[in-house]
């Protein structure tokens, strides 16, 4: 997915993906159009306060990590 958003309010992680993807091929042996769309959306209660200002989002190894520090 490309377009990911993460954020956290009232507790609660959210992540939300969307991909959109169209191709189109105009040869000789005629002509292929395509689209293809995909979504996800997860909605994650978190176990406490987190500081929310300091959350890291990275890609590694094929997998989305969120590291939310606990709130002092």
């Amino acid at each position: 997915m490309r377009n990911i958003n993460v954020t956290v309010e009232a507790g609660t992680l959210k992540i939300e993906a969307k991909e959109q993807e169209t191709r189109k091929k105009d040869g000789d042996a005629g002509s292929l159009h395509s689209t293809r769309k995909g979504a996800y959306s997860q909605l994650l209660t978190l176990p406490g306060p987190v500081q929310s200002e300091k959350m890291e989002v990275e890609k590694k190894e094929g997998m989305l990590v969120v590291t939310l520090p606990k709130a002092k």
